[in-house]
């Protein structure tokens, strides 16, 4: 894992103190090693900088950027390729000599052979820039999941590529410039969608895309990765690859296990297929249920587990892991992931996660309503307008929150769904409904949105984020590319079997795993709503009189969250939580 920067000015500038403000900014992306390299490029100057966290390879000769024996090709690189050792056989049997063991390297020799057409190849997480310096080309490229983080901007006169967006505009080279319709989509969704950023002329780069540059032009072209069999991988056998590939590595792999169908899968298939005994497994304290959940997994599949107690001093280094984002998520299970990363990384450098699979496989409570939305649109829909007539009297809270969320057409129900946890917007800055140019029609639509917008830019944000901020790479098997593949050939009616993640759920049985297959869904975060009935909880510190976020929430709605929070009244923590954070935000970026 590392942190990847590039700056290009067509200006005969002095680029190295840009570049190595950029690099300290990422250096915790990379503790291990760091370098730069600077070269003319045109009638202007280059600079490629990278920090290097040491995970297959510990020589020195696999740092970054690293430049061919020929010196005319530079990388610097951010991931893992799995098959990078397939890619190294046949790169030999074209002459090509290695002088490390490392995949940075591969990926190296593989873009000067193949370029562009090489990229559907590699099978991990990436990103990555390539330099040509004989053709004077600079190729910019993400892996297709967008596991790993990557983000551009480019004007008349510059051109900057950073793992950080943090980073790329603390160069100075780009006017910082708050994106309101960004805004708008993070008090609804909690977190941006596609590749916009609360920067107004920064994006990040598209997954599954690349930007070849030249020194006059530039051009954007897509990739798929492909299969290396003739015939697709079933589910079980993509899933036994997944895990093997990415627990294969001198650092002993720990796995974060909440005891619910997909880490205890994971678990099961290191202990019963790969026979694993003692596999490091790590759980928060956070939740009771959840807790003795996943201790009853550990005894199962004979993991050494670890159970990691939150205390209120973490409630207050809360307020250093929020000076670590890039921009707002509104997500606490960030804070949960990065406090479970520092115990990991006292012992481990790789973490599993079982991330990916509630976007793939239908595992989310809005997936299974829409499922059931869609099966009987009409019953559902008729029955929502009486309930609304007559106030949704003595209905259940949670057929209350369904019926209450129903529309006649799909796209705006799903998006209501998305949106339970959102917060209006002051109508002064932005209002046009946050449509989407490919609104969702049914349920492959709605997992396909979640894997575009809530999977990269919520949950690999924050992974990713988190894990690398103690020195940890966070490997997730559910999305290996064939495991996805396996996923996109299942009919969603059979994902939603066993309200949702059926496949899943029946592998996990077949391991002898039945009771945690039945578990209901339970999310991954901290006790944030007692957290904030605590009137003297440092938290509330985050937001004060005249506060720069009133100028996009409600003072008054904020006002009755909170205090309807700290009464007991009603549980506001996801809102509140929302308005913290952007306000942490705005005063660190934009005072």
């Amino acid at each position: 894992m590392c942190g990847i920067n590039l700056i290009v000015s067509k200006n005969k500038d002095d680029l190295q103190p840009v570049l190595r403000k950029m690099l300290a900014t990422t250096s915790f992306r990379g503790p291990d090693a760091e370098g730069e390299i600077y070269k003319d490029w045109g009638k202007g100057s280059l600079a490629l900088g990278a920090n290097r966290l040491m995970i297959i390879d510990s020589d020195e000769n696999s740092n970054q950027p690293m430049v061919s024996n020929c010196g005319n090709y530079l990388l610097a690189f951010n991931g893992e390729i799995y098959n990078y050792q397939d890619l190294k056989s046949v790169l030999i049997g074209l002459g090509q000599e290695f002088r490390t063991h490392s995949d940075t390297e591969v990926v190296l020799y593989w873009l000067k052979h193949h370029g562009t057409n090489g990229l559907g190849q590699l099978m991990g997480m990436f990103a990555l820039v390539f330099i040509d310096l004989r053709q004077e080309k600079i190729l910019v490229a993400r892996d297709s999941h967008g596991i790993k983080p990557l983000f551009s901007f480019s004007d008349e006169n510059n051109l900057v590529v950073s793992s950080s967006l943090k980073a790329l505009v603390g160069t100075g080279l780009i006017q910082k410039k708050i994106n309101q319709r960004t805004v708008q989509e993070y008090l609804s969704f909690r977190h941006v969608l596609g590749t916009k950023t609360f920067y107004k002329d920064v994006e990040a780069v598209e997954p599954g895309t690349f930007v070849e540059y030249s020194t006059t032009s530039s051009e954007t072209g897509s990739f798929y990765v492909t299969q290396e069999e003739s015939s697709p991988k079933d589910l079980k056998e993509a899933l036994i690859d997944a895990v093997t590939l990415t627990s294969t590595a001198k650092s002993n792999p720990a796995l974060l296990l909440s005891g619910g169908v997909d880490s205890t899968l994971l678990l099961a298939i290191l202990r019963q297929e790969l026979g694993y005994r003692g596999a490091p497994t790590f759980t928060l304290n956070t939740d009771p249920k959840e807790t003795a959940a996943a201790e009853k997994a550990a005894r199962k599949f004979d993991s050494t587990h670890k159970l990691v107690e939150i205390t209120e001093e973490d409630v207050e280094r809360s307020l250093d892991f929020l000076d670590l984002m890039d921009q707002p998520i509104a997500d606490h299970g960030a804070l949960a992931t990065w406090l479970i990363s520092e115990k990991v990384g006292e012992e481990h450098k790789i973490l599993l996660s079982g991330a990916g699979a509630d976007e793939h496989f239908g595992g989310y409570n809005r997936h299974l309503a829409l499922y059931r939305y869609q099966n009987n649109k009409g019953f559902w829909f008729g029955t929502s307008k009486i309930a609304s007539k007559l106030g949704y009297v003595g209905l259940p809270k949670q057929l209350k929150t369904y019926l209450s969320n129903i529309r006649e057409d799909t796209w705006t129900t799903f998006q209501n769904f998305l949106k339970i946890h959102g917060i209006e917007i002051n109508d002064q800055i932005i209002n046009d409904n946050n449509q989407n140019d490919t609104p969702v029609e049914n349920l492959a639509d709605a997992l396909e949105f979640d894997q575009r917008n809530y999977l990269i830019n919520d949950v690999l944000a924050i992974t990713d984020l988190a894990t690398m901020s103690h020195g940890v790479e966070a490997r997730v098997p559910y999305l290996y590319d064939p495991v996805v593949q396996a996923a996109r050939n299942i009919p969603t009616s059979e994902k939603m079997h066993d309200k949702g993640k059926g496949p899943l759920k029946r592998l996990l049985r077949q391991y002898g795993g039945g009771a945690f297959a039945g578990r209901p869904k339970m999310g991954f975060g901290l006790p944030m709503g007692r957290w904030l009935r605590d009137s003297n909880s440092v938290l509330w510190s985050l937001i004060g009189k005249d506060d720069p976020v009133f100028e996009y929430v409600n003072e008054e709605t904020f006002n009755t969250m909170q205090k309807e929070q700290l009464a007991g009244k009603k549980d506001w923590n996801m809102q509140l939580w929302s308005i913290l954070v952007l306000s942490h935000w705005l005063k660190n970026n934009f005072s």
